[in-house]
């Protein structure tokens, strides 16, 4: 009986001890709560809020503010009434019996606070719009207030730099200056919305007067100081080059400049109306036409000092060139009589006449201009200097053609001489096959040598005709002379072959002494040597003696060349 009383005393201890841990625990949340609303009256709303708290203001402005002061009086006060009603009625439930209320009336008194917060910096964002767009209006008058006085100060000490762009800069300042004082007028009543709308309209119009009064001198300075003054000297300079004879390949320069004059009119006009991009655009255009007219004349100035020595030059190196061509086909027509002009030198040396002939038509044609005081200056000299160049061109092609044929008569003496000297060679090659006594001649070597003895005949006969190709003939000196070579060696062959057959032969009779079974190879070697195949009957015998006694072949033909070496 007593363990049971102990246990219940211990569960109530228990029970006290938790109850007064959540008391302790739901108090301090709720001072919490009182401590954030207690800040939240410290921001003096009340004061800010008060009847007689904004007397400056008025319109849309004031219209906020009334509305941000029903919401103070309307949500702010009963959320802040909200949060000391529940916060007691926490309390009283804590010390007493409804312990069970306390946990849902303490999230509505969170919800309290959250929103007595929310509601306070909303206030506070709202009185800060109105506050801001008083100090931006106030920073904005002084701001544009200078920015005006700089305007007219400008116009009015630099007037010359605008001419009558002035007149309208002046009237759009004037406006400005008019709406400007709408705006102060409304930011000094404390209609800070109204005026907003104004300010905008004017610090974007202040910004484009700005930039005009930045553009217009730039542009109105080459109307007054440059245009006028070239275009004068323009139509100076063109009346007075007509008079000194001057011509133009564009002959309306005077019509050009008039109409150029128009258009500095026109862009003046722009200018005054403030129609600066327009201008602007006028202005490079007159810069671009004033600085080719400028070119144009300068150029035909540049020529005329050039186109009489130039004419003079050219008519020299034409002349020179129509009489080097001329002795140029006489001596092409007469080297045609005895030789073949294979690379059209005739026909080369007519078609560049013609063109020379051109060339003095164009010379005749610029001669008469200038004489008639016709000529373009700079067309003339750019034409000539190209006829100069063709001239040069022609001379050289003049060159190229007689040096193509200046060496037909020295070479036909030095083929002559050549096929001479090939005459020579092929009798000494037959006195030299003659010499060797040879049984008989194979017949792949007389074809062979036939061959180039009737190359021999041909080219005496080509060279011995009236009218004669040397290119053909010089083609045919190398094929002889190359044939001639290839001879020299097979006869060089011939020879080595019978000799050395003729020597392996008897040594062959001396070894068969010894050796028997050499007999079959020397008769077949005679045999093959008797058909006049000595190569044949040579490497028949070589391989015998060289199988009865390796290595006497190769001594007896080391012996043999060393002999005909020093014997030659």
């Amino acid at each position: 009986m007593f363990q049971v009383l102990i246990g219940i005393l211990i569960i109530a201890a228990l029970v006290i001890i938790g109850v007064y841990v959540y008391q302790k625990r739901t108090l301090n949340a709720v001072d919490a709560m009182l401590n954030q609303k207690a800040a939240a009256l410290a921001a003096h709303l009340d004061e800010r809020f008060a009847e007689d708290a904004r007397p400056e203001l008025s319109g849309d402005s004031l219209k906020d503010f009334n509305q941000l002061k029903e919401e103070y009086q309307d949500e702010f006060l009963t959320a802040a009434s909200r949060v000391d009603d529940l916060a007691d009625q926490i309390a009283q439930d804590l010390h007493g019996f409804n312990l069970l209320r306390v946990k849902p009336d303490l999230r509505k008194l969170q919800d309290a606070t959250a929103k007595l917060i929310s509601e306070q910096q909303s206030l506070e964002n709202g009185l800060k719009k109105i506050d801001d767009a008083k100090a931006e209006h106030q920073k904005a008058i002084g701001q544009l207030k200078k920015q005006y006085q700089q305007f007219r100060s400008e116009l009015e000490e630099n007037s010359y730099r605008y001419g009558k762009s002035s007149t309208a800069l002046r009237q759009r300042l004037a406006d400005l200056e008019t709406r400007f004082t709408t705006f102060t007028t409304l930011t000094a009543k404390g209609d800070y919305e109204t005026a907003q709308d104004v300010l905008s309209e004017l610090q974007e119009d202040t910004a484009k007067l700005d930039q005009l009064i930045q553009k217009v001198p730039d542009v109105y300075k080459p109307l007054l100081t440059e245009f006028p003054t070239q275009l004068q000297e323009l139509k100076e300079g063109y009346d007075q080059l007509k008079r000194h004879h001057y011509n133009f390949a564009d002959d309306q320069i005077d019509q050009e400049i008039d109409q150029l004059n128009q258009l500095c009119e026109r862009s003046a006009a722009d200018l005054e109306a403030l129609k600066v991009d327009e201008a602007a655009t006028a202005n490079d255009q007159l810069t671009q036409h004033i600085d080719q007219l400028y070119d144009v004349m300068q150029r035909e100035l540049d020529a005329r000092p050039k186109v009489s020595p130039l004419m003079r030059d050219v008519g020299r190196h034409l002349s020179h060139a129509k009489q080097q061509n001329r002795e140029l086909i006489d001596e092409l027509e007469r080297l045609s009589l005895n030789y073949t002009l294979n690379n059209d030198e005739l026909a080369n040396a007519r078609g560049l006449d013609e063109q020379l002939r051109q060339l003095q038509a164009s010379y005749d044609q610029d001669q008469e201009a200038l004489a008639i005081e016709e000529a373009i200056d700079s067309q003339v000299v750019a034409r000539q200097t190209d006829n100069e160049k063709m001239l040069t061109a022609i001379e050289e092609q003049q060159q190229q053609i007689n040096d193509s044929v200046a060496d037909l008569q020295s070479d036909e003496t030095r083929a002559k001489k050549t096929l001479q000297k090939f005459s020579v060679e092929i009798r000494t090659i037959k006195r030299r096959v003659e010499s060797l006594n040879l049984p008989g001649i194979p017949k792949d070597y007389l074809d062979y040598f036939f061959l180039v003895s009737d190359e021999i005949g041909k080219l005496a006969d080509a060279i011995n005709q009236v009218k004669i190709d040397m290119e053909d003939i010089t083609k045919q000196l190398l094929i002889v002379q190359d044939d001639l070579e290839t001879l020299q060696e097979k006869t060089d062959d011939l020879r080595d072959s019978a000799e050395l057959t003729e020597r392996l032969i008897q040594y062959a009779n001396r070894l068969s002494i010894d050796h028997e079974e050499i007999n079959d190879a020397i008769a077949q070697a005679q045999n093959e040597f008797n058909r006049y195949n000595y190569p044949g009957s040579l490497e028949i015998l070589e391989k015998a003696v060289e199988k009865v006694e390796p290595g006497s072949y190769k001594r007896m033909e080391q012996r043999y060349y060393v002999e005909l070496k020093r014997n030659s």
